[in-house]
């Protein structure tokens, strides 16, 4: 996988975190998040893995790569507040 091909046109890359967890334990720890909705979780090939979610009303990826995940928004000028709250979520 090369994963700016995973990066929808325009978005905009706003944290790496170290991979510590399967992409199936994302999805659960997803539904934790007060607000949040589930749009997908691909597994295309087993090193193809993202998850798609809204939250407070902005689409988010996260991309799962060898060592890491990317967090992905769709709207460059997404509230900082919002990505902050997405990332320290994931980072517990």
């Amino acid at each position: 996988m090369v994963p700016h091909d995973y990066i929808p046109k325009g978005a905009k890359r706003f944290a790496i975190l170290p991979r510590g967890a399967y992409p199936l334990q994302l999805h659960l720890h997803l539904k934790t998040l007060a607000g949040a909705r589930l749009m997908a979780l691909v597994t295309e090939r087993l090193e193809d893995v993202f998850l798609d979610f809204e939250y407070d009303h902005q689409a988010f990826r996260i991309l799962e790569l060898p060592d890491e995940y990317w967090f992905v928004v769709r709207d460059p000028k997404c509230p900082p507040q919002t990505m902050r709250s997405v990332l320290e979520h994931f980072q517990v």
